[in-house]
């Protein structure tokens, strides 16, 4: 059940990151640059957009960023539908990770594996619910 509705929300937002309102207003705050780790003398940073005025825990979606592993960055999710689920009641926390020019795979999956270990440890700072990322 949860994958339906979790494909759904994928789908609407897909459908409204290309929609023609190119203008879009959200109400959402981001928090920029948090320090998650040190790997290799490359400190790896995440970004959190939260739901507008939101009091209550949210669950978490970690965003990465595509680009196989060697290009782009955490702040594209800005522009490919993170602010539209975070409209949706999530917290959206695109995350940086180290390339594979610069650490074999599965490297990248072990940053991923320290983010979620960062937010589960820091979940009531930044008001996630830390058994829903």
């Amino acid at each position: 059940m949860n994958k339906i509705i979790l494909s759904a929300i994928f789908a609407i937002t897909i459908f409204i990151s290309f929609s023609e309102n190119a203008f879009a207003v959200y109400s959402t705050d981001i928090i920029r640059d948090i320090p998650f780790a040190e790997v290799t003398g490359q400190t790896l940073y995440m970004n959190i957009i939260y739901p507008g005025e939101k009091v209550t825990p949210s669950p978490a979606i970690i965003w990465l960023h595509g680009g196989g592993w060697i290009s782009e960055t955490k702040e594209s999710a800005e522009i490919n539908g993170a602010f539209e689920l975070a409209e949706l009641g999530y917290v959206v926390v695109p995350i940086d990770y180290r390339f594979s020019d610069v650490a074999l795979f599965p490297a990248q999956i072990h940053d991923l594996r320290g983010a979620i270990r960062f937010l589960r440890a820091n979940a009531v700072t930044y008001n996630i619910i830390p058994g829903r990322i």
